[in-house]
């Protein structure tokens, strides 16, 4: 029997998988607590391979961060994790399993592209590749000439709303984020800058309200917790 995939109240799982490794990271992974464990559950039950690898990249900026010895942590802790799924994915009922049915057989690697990356359809990089040639990659074509057009399959991320929006839209949401880091620059703030750049390339909903409150009060506890930990030196 096919196991479910989680989105709980967000459209697609994927969803769910980016935003909970955004609350991971913004909350110090601390699974002790219930509230962060219970996300990252939720989190590794959206079984989305864009997720996990957010999921990995996110922790990575965090050990290298508060680990004492943060390249040897790293570099053992995905060891273990690699070799775990790998083993996990192909014991459990020889291979026929969700593991790794949609994480590990993705990643493998087909005509020189990951097996998982599906974010653009074929017709859409063909369009794409002509619309960097013109004027109109500066400001892109707006959101309704862009839902105006049919694609062969769905699309999403960086090149996404490049075409609508133009590098210069990529360049004023750079600019919008940063802000609120460079104001008051912790390294935690600054690592989820990078987190959330990350999933601009596979999901590119920068102006999304969960993105952006979270965000923001991400970034304002960062300070306030540097400032409490500064008080107790």
């Amino acid at each position: 029997m096919p196991v479910q995939r989680f989105s709980s109240v967000f459209l697609e799982p994927g969803h769910l998988g980016m935003i909970g490794s955004f609350f991971l990271f913004a909350n110090h992974f601390q699974v002790r607590r219930p509230a962060v464990l219970i996300i990252l559950i939720a989190t590794l039950l959206s079984f989305s391979l864009a997720a996990y690898i957010l999921l990995l990249f996110s922790l990575a900026f965090f050990l290298i961060i508060h680990a004492r010895k943060a390249f040897v942590s790293l570099f053992v802790f995905i060891v273990l994790l690699f070799t775990a799924g790998y083993l996990f994915a192909n014991v459990i009922n020889d291979g026929n399993n969700i593991i790794n049915t949609l994480i590990i057989e993705r990643l493998k690697v087909e005509n020189g592209q990951i097996a998982g990356w599906n974010r653009f359809s074929d017709d859409f990089n063909y369009y794409f590749a002509e619309f960097v040639k013109t004027n109109k990659v500066f400001f892109g074509i707006g959101s309704l000439a862009f839902l105006e057009m049919e694609w062969i399959a769905g699309n999403a991320g960086y090149k996404v709303y490049i075409v609508r929006h133009g590098l210069f839209g990529v360049f004023l949401i750079l600019m919008f984020y940063s802000m609120f880091v460079v104001h008051r620059t912790t390294k935690m703030g600054v690592s989820l800058l990078l987190v959330y750049m990350f999933a601009f390339v596979q999901r590119a909903y920068p102006m999304w309200e969960v993105q952006l409150i979270l965000f923001i009060t991400a970034v304002s506890y960062f300070v306030e917790k540097e400032k409490q930990q500064e008080l107790l030196r």
